[in-house]
């Protein structure tokens, strides 16, 4: 290896290691603000809204409707017990 190529190989790791560190310093320092940015009710209606999307059935609330399009009310998971 020539005296050029040493020096092109060690840019490119000094460069590598860098962007890992710029990389590592974002996810450090940024996920505090996101989470810092997120209100308790916007959390708490993401988790709602995706409980409710995983749900196998077709009542997970009472207030949805059957597929024949009658109430859920008594048939929700959340009306029975261990729902």
């Amino acid at each position: 290896m020539t005296t050029g190529q040493s020096g092109f190989v060690a840019g490119r790791c000094k460069r590598a290691r860098m962007t890992l560190l710029a990389a590592s310093l974002l996810a450090i320092f940024a996920t505090p603000a996101l989470a810092a940015s997120l209100s308790n009710a916007s959390v708490r209606q993401a988790i709602v809204r995706e409980s409710i999307a995983n749900y196998p059935g077709s009542c997970p609330c009472p207030n949805n409707v059957t597929r024949n399009g009658s109430p859920c009310w008594q048939l929700s998971a959340y009306s029975r017990p261990g729902g």
